[in-house]
């Protein structure tokens, strides 16, 4: 819930392919980490689906990061 992560999830509002679109698809459509236990959606959602996650993860670490939200 809001791209928050805990202590076994990551936080995604601090992930490093935030600014990279190319990558962040590569990890949500292709799978790159899924030795990392990162799986593919791509049976669920397709690259405008992703973008728009990614969209809204940036929006999130913005407005936390505006209220000095760690």
């Amino acid at each position: 819930d809001g791209a928050v992560g805990g202590s076994v999830l990551p936080d995604l509002r601090r992930s490093g392919t935030l600014s990279d679109p190319k990558t962040w698809q590569d990890v949500v459509i292709g799978g790159i980490l899924k030795d990392n236990g990162m799986v593919s959606f791509a049976n669920v959602t397709n690259a405008e689906g992703a973008e728009s996650v990614r969209q809204y993860v940036i929006m999130r670490a913005n407005q936390d990061k505006a209220l000095g939200m760690k």
